[in-house]
């Protein structure tokens, strides 16, 4: 037990003696072995600045963040206990734009902060990331926070997916889409405005902005009428989108029938009719008015009284005739009877004897009736045997009347003759020098762009006149070379063609029949027995255009599709561009000669001779553009065609314009190109002259390896041939293969965009015309200015059933069904 004391008393002295020990030390603890890095803290601290004996500590750490063109990045760090704060990026110290000292308003200790600006240049000459620390020193070492980053930041000016116009009825939902641009970092949809108002979606409910940042109108109204703007931002700014109509309709409906009228006679068969106005309600915001007739017609008859008639009075007593007798007569006229009423009653004629006048009272009678006596006296005898007989009056009129009619019919066969004669004689025009015309309709070319060796069934040219190229070591005059056979040998001191392109004005001619080569319709002048039809002065041709390349129709509301005979140079003019009630003669026509030609670089070439489409004057009331369909010469595979314009014909230098370029959308300009592999389409608003030209090296590299069959008009130019149908098969297909009403429905149906996009985008891409959706956007239609392109480009009979599979393909069966159920196309 007293062990057990003793034991206990001493571990109760080692306790009190690491007790003081641990009090001593507390109240001087070590600076040396002092940590303030902990969340706890000690009890006492050593006497003097923190700055010697503690490690820093960060009140603030910097965040990664992005810099861009107008704004640097900033960096901040603050830290406590430090002696000095600084920035490395990238293993480099960088210079603060900003050093401050402070106090912590919240633990009362002293800090140190430093900021730094990182600009968009700085960042760019780095090629990996951008990386930034902040370091804070003191007495006790350094401590660096945590790596960020700085990054660059940008926003697109073009919205990926602007808002549109649409046009909806009262009471329906509507869907306004808006993608934001292209940005770094992400940017999204932050507001709407409606007339440059935001749109609060809190105070008005018929407003949901979508997650995906579109905007839903639950129920529109009159009210909601208005320009509606996209607003997109991310870290660095933010962008408006351009405004899009909204406009909320009232479609019209009928009144009540009026009372029936009076029927507009008082007795026989008339017309009822009663009336109705399209007011319950009237029309708003171009609604749609109401269907039906306001008037309807019925028939209705009276009876009509009898009326009997009534004598005239007596006409005055006639001449005393040979017989002694006058007459006088009257008539049942006043009135005269109508509608079952009796005649009158009586004689219409009375006589009595009189004297004088002719009387001849040995003719008389002795009753009182009219004697007529016939007497004839004989001719002496002497006479009859002396005179001739003459001829009588009436037997005179006869023989004149046959010399005329011999006289005009022996006209008439001299005009038909003169006809036929000038019918059969062979049309007024250039003849190639050593061909007869059988011969021009026997030649044929088919030139290889890229070789220079001229191969079996090469072409013969004609060089129109003395032409010499300056840029060429080729001259060629007197303008024909004959035909070499090359059977055996090659020819190397010919240049390549594709050197030339439109250069030198050429007309190559078909093959003989005993060639290998398909028939193609070409540009020209008919080359049938006939003569082509006279071109009316009234039409307003300019002098620089061929005559023999002209096409012209009368166009109203109904539209229609003019080709030049015997080429593939057409104009469409979709149904409904010229307004209701108009009517205008709408000509195309190939230039003639190098009057209009268009200046171009070394560099350049024309790849389509130079067309006009007129009158110019129709331009202000077109109400959609036309598709002028032309040739080309530069192959598959041909980009960055420039179309040129000229809207000044005559009278000085033609200011030529450059209006679209092809893969190059330009929402601003009238006019925009396709280009396939032999044709372009140009949808235009306006009608003027074009031709389009492309960079020589781009021909070669898009002709090489390809095979295209040309013809050479007057124009200078040489020109590609129809190969898409015949002659006949043109002449014979209907001008438009989808009616008016039936784009229409499928316009109704496919401009709004919807929720699986199968909107007129997608019918744009699936029909390869979307690249120019900038330019349909433009339009009213959508969807009808591509059905209209569509038309122009494609002409064979399979054309209407390979859309309707189009449609199928993107999930509108009810825009194919449109289609099924009209039978009007063929």
């Amino acid at each position: 037990q007293k062990r057990e004391v003793i034991k206990m008393s001493s571990v109760s002295h080692i306790f009190l003696l690491l007790t003081s020990s641990l009090a001593l030390r507390a109240q001087k603890p070590s600076p040396r072995t002092l940590d303030l890095t902990s969340n706890l803290l000690p009890d006492s601290l050593p006497d003097g600045d923190p700055m010697e004996f503690a490690l820093p500590v960060f009140l603030e750490e910097p965040v990664s963040t992005y810099t861009s063109k107008e704004q640097p990045a900033v960096l901040s760090c603050r830290a406590a206990h430090a002696s000095k704060v600084y920035f490395t990026c990238n293993e480099e110290v960088m210079k603060s734009a900003n050093e401050t000292e402070g106090t912590d308003p919240s633990s009362g200790s002293s800090y140190r902060q430093a900021v730094i600006l990182v600009r968009r240049s700085q960042v760019m000459d780095i090629l990996g990331e951008f990386s930034c620390q902040c370091v804070a020193a003191s007495g006790q070492g350094k401590v660096a926070s945590t790596l960020v980053t700085v990054d660059i930041a940008y926003l697109r000016k073009d919205f990926e997916t602007p808002p549109y116009s649409t046009h909806i009825e009262v009471g329906s939902q509507a869907e306004l889409r808006c993608h934001p641009p292209k940005g770094h970092p992400t940017p999204r949809v932050v507001a709407w405005l409606k007339n440059g108002v935001p749109i609060d979606t809190d105070t008005d409910k018929n407003f949901i902005i979508s997650p995906t940042g579109h905007l839903l109108v639950q129920q529109a109204n009159l009210n909601d009428t208005g320009n509606y703007s996209c607003v997109a931002a991310n870290v660095v700014r933010q962008r408006t989108s351009n405004p899009a109509l909204l406009s909320v309709y009232i479609p019209g409906s009928w009144g009540e029938w009026s009372e029936w009228s009076s029927c507009d006679v008082n007795c026989g068969r008339g017309v009822q009719e009663r009336h109705r106005t399209c007011d319950s309600p009237a029309p708003v915001n171009g609604g749609p008015g109401c269907d039906g007739p306001a008037i309807q017609k019925k028939s209705c008859s009276r009876l009509c009284p009898a009326v009997d008639g009534a004598w005239s009075a007596w006409s005055p007593w006639s001449t005393c005739s040979t017989d002694c007798i006058h007459v006088r007569r009257r008539s049942c006229s006043k009135p005269a009877p109508t509608n079952g009423g009796r005649y009158c009653q009586g004689k219409d004629i009375t006589s009595k004897n009189c004297t004088g006048g002719l009387c001849r009272p040995e003719l008389s009678a002795t009753q009182n009736l009219p004697v007529v006596v016939y007497t004839q006296e004989a001719p002496p005898p002497s006479s009859a045997a002396s005179n001739p007989p003459a001829i009588h009056t009436s037997d005179l009129t006869l023989y004149i009347g046959l010399a005329v009619a011999f006289m005009v019919f022996i006209l008439v066969v001299v005009v038909i003759i003169r006809l036929l004669q000038r019918k059969r004689t062979p049309h007024a025009g250039y003849n190639p020098a050593g061909y007869s015309d059988g011969a021009k309709k026997g030649l044929g070319y088919t030139p290889d762009l890229t070789n220079g060796v001229l191969q079996r069934g090469s072409p013969t040219v004609c060089y129109e006149y003395t032409y010499s190229d300056n840029n060429s070591n080729t001259s060629v005059k007197s303008g024909f070379i004959p035909p070499i056979s090359l059977n055996t040998q090659q020819i190397t001191d010919i240049r390549p063609l594709s050197e030339h392109f439109y250069e030198q004005p050429m007309r190559v001619f078909q093959p003989p029949p005993n060639q290998a080569s398909s028939p193609v319709a070409s540009l020209g002048r008919n080359s049938g027995s006939g003569s082509p039809a006279p071109v009316p002065a009234t039409l307003g041709i300019p002098r620089c255009a061929d005559l023999q390349q002209v096409a012209w129709t009368r166009v109203g509301e109904a539209g229609a599709r003019i080709n030049i005979p015997r080429s593939s140079v057409s104009l469409t003019v979709p149904q409904g561009a010229i307004e209701p009630g108009r009517s205008e003669e709408v000509w195309i026509s190939v230039v003639g000669g190098d009057k209009l030609r268009p200046p171009l670089d070394p560099s350049q070439a024309l790849i389509t001779p130079v067309v006009i489409v007129g009158p110019l004057h129709l331009t202000a009331h077109l109400k959609k553009p036309v598709v002028v369909s032309i040739p080309h010469i530069g192959g598959q595979g041909l980009h960055e065609v420039q179309v040129l314009q000229c809207d000044r014909l005559e009278g000085g230098p033609a200011p030529w314009r450059c209006v679209a370029v092809s893969g190059q959308e330009d929402a601003s300009s009238s006019t925009s190109v396709y280009v396939d592999s032999s044709m372009c389409q140009l949808v235009t608003e306006r009608l003027a002259a074009f031709a389009l030209v492309a960079q020589s090296a781009n021909i070669v590299a898009a002709g090489r390896g390809s095979t295209t069959t040309t013809t050479t008009s007057s124009s200078g130019c040489s020109s590609l041939g129809s190969t898409d149908m015949s002659a006949a098969a043109a002449a014979t297909s209907p001008a438009f293969r989808i009616p008016l009403h039936v784009k229409l429905s499928l316009s109704k149906l496919l401009d709004p965009p919807n929720t699986s996009n199968n909107d007129w985008r997608q019918l744009a891409e699936r029909l390869g015309v979307n690249r120019y959706v900038t330019f349909f956007a433009t339009q009213p239609s959508p969807t009808e200015a591509i059905l209209n392109l569509w038309e122009a480009r494609n002409r064979e009979s399979t054309a209407v059933a390979g859309l309707v599979n189009t449609l199928r393909g993107m999930g509108r069966h009810d825009a194919a069904q449109i289609l099924d159920q009209d039978t009007s196309w063929p």
